[in-house]
């Protein structure tokens, strides 16, 4: 069952398909779950705003006022279109999607706190842990220990001799007795 003003993609793929004259791409592979299962609110402008959130939530402080602004809308009439649309506030979404884009990087990185905090938005790591802790009842760190699996693999990037961007290089975590890593691959 669907909530109200939701449309499943799935269905417009459907009908979209059963139109005459549509003709299927030889190289079209069915969507993954992921896909099929994503729903677009009724009003596009919500489905603007979140595009907005997920291309620009790294960028540090992203308010209400810039995402109304680049809707032409007031910031009184985007918060509460969006709560009528989605259930949630702009900053709520705002939020949970670096804290679970943190919660991706904490298991699968070697960077520090700070550094995941600055790579999803947040200018000051005690507001980071703050908004972590109160969703996951757990500081950053104890999430880290708790969840970094012995075979995880994971990125680190690399700098060249001038200390420019190079690429990463893919590492595996030792469970054997030590925490030594050892590089499996390089990417450019």
């Amino acid at each position: 069952m669907y909530e109200k003003g939701e449309i499943v993609l799935e269905e417009l793929v459907s009908e979209a398909m059963q139109a005459p004259g549509y003709h299927m791409p030889a190289s079209y592979s069915a969507p993954s779950a992921a896909v099929t299962r994503a729903v677009a609110y009724t009003d596009l402008r919500v489905n603007r705003v979140i595009s907005l959130i997920h291309e620009q939530y790294p960028q540090g402080k992203l308010t209400l006022g810039q995402l109304a602004r680049q809707l032409n809308l007031s910031t009184w009439h985007l918060a509460h279109l969006f709560k009528k649309e989605t259930g949630s506030s702009v900053i709520s979404y705002l939020r949970k999607l670096r804290i679970k884009k943190a919660q991706e990087l904490l298991v699968s990185s070697v960077f520090s706190i700070k550094e995941i905090a600055a790579t999803v938005g947040y200018n000051h790591v005690s507001d980071f842990n703050h908004h972590f802790k109160a969703l996951f009842d757990m500081s950053p760190g104890e999430y880290r220990r708790r969840n970094f699996a012995a075979s995880r693999t994971f990125e680190v990037p690399r700098t060249d001799a001038t200390g420019e961007y190079a690429g990463t290089s893919t590492f595996a975590h030792s469970s054997h007795g030590s925490h030594a890593l050892g590089e499996a691959k390089t990417h450019n």
